[in-house]
């Protein structure tokens, strides 16, 4: 599994699923924070949708930590003030990192969070398409 898939999974998995993987890896290794979680602000990109141009809608609350597993080096980062998420994130990272055994154990679980995660999205966008409203752009009014 590649990490950005890892990743979306663990910023949006059910948070007691998340303790559960972290601790199979605690209990096995030594974890060190580095960097203890701590709230920061990071710009939100986005994009124009009549020109497509990037631009930033401002500053965004989040929350980093970095941590290091037998040697591993992990970083987390969550948006919001989520410190325990944060922490077990960069666990996950650091035994992704290090190719540590207990993720070959962990990767099964992770893919049913997946579905379980894709499942609330598709309802979550089915629900807010029926209060969709469509606005149009105005065009040259001289013609």
């Amino acid at each position: 599994m590649e990490r950005v898939r890892i990743t979306r999974i663990v910023a949006e998995c059910d948070v007691d699923r998340l303790k559960d993987w972290v601790r199979i890896i605690e209990k096995n290794h030594t974890v060190h924070r580095i960097h203890e979680p701590r709230k920061t602000l990071v710009m939100a990109k986005a994009r124009d949708s009549a020109t497509f141009d990037p631009f930033y809608l401002g500053e965004v609350l989040a929350t980093e930590c970095t941590v290091e597993v037998d040697d591993n080096i992990g970083f987390g980062l969550v948006i919001g003030d989520q410190p325990e998420r944060a922490y077990m994130i960069a666990v996950i990272d650091a035994s992704f990192n290090g190719r540590l055994p207990e993720m070959g154990d962990i990767l099964p679980s992770m893919m049913d969070e997946e579905k379980k995660i894709s499942e609330k999205q598709k309802m979550e966008l089915a629900h807010s398409g029926r209060t969709r409203v469509n606005f149009e752009t105005m065009g040259d009014v001289n013609g």
